[in-house]
């Protein structure tokens, strides 16, 4: 089984999730209200950084999937209050991707209820903001695919590992029986060489005296 490195996938998450944060960043201009903006820019560095460091294991801490949820639910509303307005054009949305970001790794970690919950709320939170127009060119339809995606992976990940665990129980199940079989023969091999060891001198004896045995010699023959 191929075992990847758990900092080195949780490296990958967060530089893939701080490009969002970064385009955010960069526009920070074109809010008309920006302290709004960098409330959810920090929010989202914070959730992004715990969703992708929580504890060792493929899990994450349901504190933890419950605290990326709600940030991934109140980061829309903190933009639309810095946007002001209706807009599509420049990277104004690019909290959608963001959000499907911390969707994707909550839902990879094990809590596909929460990614699912999660691209619901911000659907209908869009869908009022901009309209059913907004649906298509502000980035729910790549926060859609990042989740499904995600979905399967961790349907794949569980699949290999029930495989291994399986095969792991299986290999323990073999081990076992063969130390039982090895043990047993050990035995058996112990208690044939102990009568042996006793029996032969007293078969030669017979033989040597022609079967005629002392009182004493036949009791213990």
């Amino acid at each position: 089984m191929i075992s990847l490195s758990r900092l080195a996938l949780a490296a990958v998450a967060i530089l893939f999730g701080l490009y969002h944060a970064l385009l955010g960043f960069l526009i920070l201009g074109e809010y008309q209200d920006s302290s709004f903006a960098i409330v959810g820019l920090v929010a989202y560095v914070v959730a992004l950084l715990v969703a992708s460091l929580d504890k060792r294991g493929l899990e994450m801490r349901p504190a933890t999937a419950a605290f990326v949820l709600l940030v991934a639910v109140l980061l829309p509303q903190l933009i639309f209050l810095a946007l002001g307005e209706v807009r599509q054009e420049s990277y104004t949305t690019w909290h959608i991707a963001a959000i499907g970001t911390l969707l994707a790794i909550i839902t990879i970690r094990k809590y596909e209820i929460f990614g699912w919950i999660g691209f619901a709320i911000t659907s209908i939170e869009v869908v009022i903001w901009g309209g059913l127009d907004v649906v298509f060119n502000s980035g729910l339809v790549g926060a859609l695919l990042l989740v499904a995606t995600a979905q399967a992976a961790s349907l794949a990940l569980s699949s290999s590992t029930k495989s291994a665990e399986e095969f792991r129980m299986r290999a323990l199940a073999i081990d076992t029986a063969t130390a039982a079989s090895s043990a047993a023969r050990n035995e058996r091999t112990r208690r044939l060489n102990e009568t042996l060891n006793e029996v032969l001198p007293m078969l030669e004896s017979i033989s040597d005296s022609k079967g005629k045995l002392t009182k004493d010699e036949r009791f213990k023959a």
